[in-house]
């Protein structure tokens, strides 16, 4: 169980509910996420991955950073609301640095919040087969919206919490990874139904088949399973004192 806890909490920033709603600050969201380009982790990925980014790549993202800033911040207030209030729980920091990658990182919200900018942005996406053309900054949001979670979900991490999860010992063969984004997951799609979202989940059903691998698994772990009994299971665990 041990190794369980320790790969958990490498993989964790990779990753309809009865509690009452969390009210926002008026006129204010928190947390709050400032976008930046990732400059030095591009130049330190270039030199140790040997990873090329055009020039065009960086002056795209130049251009379009106040456009990726307004996506996110357009719908951040009912995400984080929501997202709370499904999980019980709220967000522990108040804002948050968000790094746009244009290299090869893994997108991750723990230790570091690093999101890649690069299946969003016309040059990039164009010299990637696997793309091909660019997705739609809701797509973006989606993602933003998952790494930020696993700072809401970064307790569920623990022995007791798995030990005591019916559904994390029905899917115990899976890896880890599928493992410790169910219940994320769960609560990402919860909280896109509780506001109505249809364009959310429909651009989070493409993202997670485009990224594949255990993120489509858990993906569809959620869809089979309902989102309900996930939730119930956080919410539970939250109430319970430290």
């Amino acid at each position: 169980m041990i190794r369980f806890f320790l790969a958990a909490l490498l993989l964790a920033g990779c990753s309809g509910g009865s509690v009452g709603s969390v009210p926002q600050m008026l006129g204010q969201v928190s947390p709050k996420l400032f976008l930046q380009q990732a400059a030095i982790f591009d130049m330190v990925c270039q030199a140790k991955t040997a990873f090329k980014i055009e020039p065009s790549w960086q002056q795209e993202l130049f251009e379009k950073l106040p456009k990726f800033q307004s996506a996110w911040d357009g719908k951040a207030a009912g995400l984080i609301a929501a997202s709370q209030e499904m999980a019980g729980r709220e967000f522990s920091r108040r804002e948050f640095s968000v790094a746009l990658t244009l290299c090869s990182w893994t997108p991750m919200g723990d230790p570091a919040f690093i999101v890649s900018a690069r299946p969003y942005l016309q040059g990039p996406a164009q010299a990637d087969p696997k793309i091909g053309s660019p997705m739609g900054l809701v797509a973006f949001v989606s993602m933003t919206h998952h790494e930020l979670l696993h700072s809401l979900v970064d307790n569920l991490v623990d022995e007791r919490f798995f030990a005591g999860s019916a559904l994390l010992q029905k899917y115990k063969d899976e890896p880890t990874n599928v493992q410790v984004h169910l219940h994320l997951m769960a609560i990402q799609k919860a909280a896109y139904v509780k506001l109505g979202d249809e364009e959310l989940i429909r651009n989070t059903d493409q993202l997670y088949a485009f990224i594949g691998g255990d993120y489509a698994t858990a993906w569809g772990i959620v869809g089979q399973e309902g989102t309900e009994k996930f939730l119930q299971e956080a919410q539970a665990f939250n109430r319970k004192p430290l």
